[in-house]
């Protein structure tokens, strides 16, 4: 069975770019895509993911989000929550990016 939809186009227009990381799906399983969350890691090119987003929004017409936020960088230090020690989150947070739901879209190459 092929997928097909919004997520798996997103999914398959950028895996050639080796900035933008998504998560991994073991071979013989199928992922859905329900909410799509990306990675990108510009740093060798000295972009960040806000110049990722600006470059969809202006060149694409494509607004994308952060989704979720890490709770260990919550504002609120009587939660308790800012002490925890999450470096894996807070990483893969600075550099994550959501598509809005029903982003159907042509890929043409993101940075030159």
């Amino acid at each position: 069975m092929r997928l097909c939809g919004p997520g798996v186009q997103a999914h398959e227009g950028l895996e050639d770019i080796k900035e933008i990381s998504f998560q991994k799906v073991p071979p013989g399983h199928q992922h859905i895509y329900h909410v799509l969350i990306g990675k990108f890691d510009g740093s060798k090119l000295g972009k960040t993911r806000e110049d990722f987003m600006d470059i969809m929004t202006n060149e694409f017409g494509l607004r994308m989000i952060v989704q979720y936020y890490a709770l260990s960088l919550s504002a609120l230090p009587e939660d308790g929550l800012r002490t925890a020690d999450c470096p894996n989150l807070e990483a893969y947070w600075d550099h994550s990016f959501s598509f809005p739901g029903g982003a159907a879209f042509r890929m043409r190459p993101l940075i030159t």
